[in-house]
């Protein structure tokens, strides 16, 4: 398993040693968040978040393989999440949309009920990820950005609308 970079090389033997255990899994890797919190505090907002997916991990090995309607999860991002979404009121559907300037991106998201989902492209077309949650229950969700590509980064805009 390769280690993403931000192990030291000292540490990374001690981190495979402990995945392989089964003392430390990338769940638990996976609990700090990278970027910027996102509240939906109902439905009616959209907002615009920044960041920068590093397309160093493989999210399907890592995170998760399928979600919870058997679509296969990926792309490679980051064992972080790079966003908590945080739905403060139910709502009937939050959309997120990826845009970047020329990069194929992967968009996975685990619910608060360790439900997962994955999308490659919008629904629109088109190279960026984008994905409908129906029915959104509140509770934090945890975003990961991913490139289609590995070894591909790219800098990204997220846009997040309730309804």
């Amino acid at each position: 398993m390769s280690m993403p970079s931000m192990f030291t090389p000292r540490l990374s033997w001690l981190v495979t040693a402990a995945i392989t255990t089964g003392l430390l899994t990338p769940t638990a890797i996976a609990e700090s968040v990278q970027g910027e919190k996102i509240v939906i505090a109902g439905a009616g907002q959209s907002l615009d978040v920044r960041g920068y997916a590093k397309g160093t991990v493989s999210l399907y090995k890592n995170i998760a393989d399928r979600d919870s309607l058997q679509n296969r999860c990926m792309g490679y991002g980051s064992l972080q999440p790079d966003h908590l979404m945080e739905i403060q009121k139910q709502t009937s559907e939050v959309t997120l949309q990826v845009k970047t300037r020329s990069q194929d991106t992967t968009l996975l998201v685990e619910g608060p009920d360790n439900r997962f989902y994955c999308v490659d492209d919008s629904a629109e077309g088109g190279k960026d990820a984008g994905l409908s949650l129906k029915n959104v229950k509140t509770g934090s969700y945890k975003v990961w950005i991913g490139t289609f590509d590995a070894g591909v980064g790219a800098r990204y805009v997220l846009n997040v609308q309730s309804k």
